[in-house]
């Protein structure tokens, strides 16, 4: 099961396919991930380096997560905040807590994995999330590490309108099991309000209140203010 393309990834979309349980999950991610990046056209190295990222991810989501409520998901796509970078998720349903990279000795057996994620990324990091996939969202967590892209990316040839923005967010939340409603405010701009989160669609980009100040994120990283409000909502007191 899959759904987006890998051509829509440019233009702010996403890929998003179904692993399989078990062993055979880390195979068939590492396939999915240098077919969608040689079809990006993204040098040797940056594939080499993304096949083994995703191996060390999924071989993780098996060996410890146990009994799956959903079977693992890999998730592509593309940012321009901070940079430009590719994205690439491993989502599994367990919640319990969430993995970072941690020093170890190179003889260990174990907890190398993340090390070795932290070494070939620009960037990695774990998060509370919900499944794309299932038929009823299933809450669980993402394990992602992201990889900048070393060419101009290409600007999509249409931009993105705040009323465009705010109708696909509210689809993204909703479809993943977030009650949304679309409304304005007093200068009568676009609205988000989800889980008790105002998200403000700006002329280029969301906002949204994050501690002692706001978050922004462009209108174009759609999936990536996506992951990042789901994540604040489910772990909000």
């Amino acid at each position: 099961m899959r759904t987006g393309s890998t051509a829509d990834i440019a233009a702010g979309g996403a890929c998003a396919f179904q692993l399989p349980e078990g062993p055979r999950s880390a195979s068939l991610a590492r396939s999915l991930v240098v077919n969608a990046l040689r079809a990006l056209s993204m040098p040797d190295n940056l594939v080499e380096d993304a096949e083994l990222a995703v191996s060390e991810l999924a071989t993780n989501a098996y060996l410890h997560t146990k009994q799956p409520a959903t079977p693992p998901e890999l998730w592509i796509w593309a940012r321009t905040h901070p940079r430009h970078e590719l994205v690439i998720s491993l989502f599994d349903a367990s919640r319990t807590s969430l993995p970072s990279p941690v020093m170890c000795h190179l003889l260990d057996e174990h907890g190398k994995g993340l090390g070795i994620v932290a070494a070939l990324a620009s960037d990695t990091g774990a998060r509370f999330t919900r499944s794309r996939l299932a038929c009823a969202p299933v809450r669980g967590k993402a394990v992602w590490f992201a990889l900048a892209i070393p060419a101009p990316w290409p600007e999509p040839k249409h931009g993105v309108t705040p009323t465009v923005a705010a109708y696909r967010l509210l689809l993204a939340l909703q479809t993943r099991g977030i009650h949304s409603t679309h409304g304005s405010n007093d200068t009568g701009r676009p609205v988000i309000t989800a889980g008790g989160l105002n998200i403000r669609v700006e002329p280029k980009t969301f906002s949204w209140p994050e501690g002692n100040g706001h978050d922004h994120h462009p209108l174009l990283d759609l999936h990536e203010t996506t992951e990042r409000v789901i994540n604040l909502i489910d772990t909000r007191p």
